[in-house]
């Protein structure tokens, strides 16, 4: 795992530690994002899809208790255009 690697997972841990205060709207999505060293809440956005495989407001809700954490995490969608043109290219 490289360096980068790591950082991505563990400012994510992060952030999933906060989702209760956000999901409860004591921290808007963009303060969060910010404070956790994310460019802006799309950035946030895109690393959740592609560490957690949903969407921040798919997350929010399973605290609102409207889905389970293993619901969530377990169905993944198949990917879209924005995704795949984020992806890092496999070219050798």
């Amino acid at each position: 795992m490289s360096p980068k690697e790591l950082h991505r997972i563990l400012r994510f841990r992060r952030f999933t530690a906060r989702l209760p205060a956000v999901a409860d709207g004591e921290v808007s999505v963009a303060v969060a994002a910010a404070d956790l060293g994310y460019a802006d809440q799309s950035h946030l956005g895109r690393e959740c899809r592609r560490l957690s495989g949903s969407s921040p407001a798919r997350l929010f809700d399973s605290w609102r208790g409207r889905g389970t954490a293993a619901e969530i995490f377990q169905t993944r969608r198949r990917p879209d255009a924005h995704d795949l043109a984020h992806e890092p290219s496999r070219r050798a």
